[in-house]
């Protein structure tokens, strides 16, 4: 039996680690409908740079479609030249786009919040003055 016929399909895989990839990427060819999927999410992981890397081949080993995106949130650092070179792989590899959030995300938010708080606390003190 196959599944019907869609346009918008997205995968959602949950708790992979480095360990789960391969099994991940079985599931993914498993469950994958004839025109692929849209988008694939995996969240929330522990999943390196390693593990991100062995995902983008082993889909495209299992011949896994993705339309549009692979999102990757997890709670490893990654820097922005690791970030770079993920989504040159995604692109070259499985021909879509590729997002990441990791831990570093969050701090940059709240630095940026923080600078912002802080030239609008010198704004209101020059305009005291």
């Amino acid at each position: 039996m196959s599944l019907p016929s869609t346009q918008w399909v997205t995968l959602k895989l949950t708790d992979v680690s480095d360990a789960l990839v391969s099994h991940a990427c079985n599931v993914a060819q498993e469950l994958q409908p004839p025109e692929g999927y849209w988008v694939i999410w995996c969240y929330p992981s522990a999943v390196t740079v390693v593990g991100i890397q062995d995902m983008i081949y082993g889909l495209h080993h299992h011949s896994v479609m993705v339309k549009d995106r692979l999102i990757v949130y997890t709670s490893v650092t990654i820097t922005q030249p690791q970030r770079h070179q993920l989504i040159t792989l995604t692109k070259t590899t499985l021909n879509c786009d590729f997002t990441i959030d990791d831990e570093s995300d969050e701090s940059d938010e709240s630095e940026d919040s923080n600078e912002s708080d802080e030239s609008e606390d010198s704004d209101e003190s020059d305009e005291s003055a």
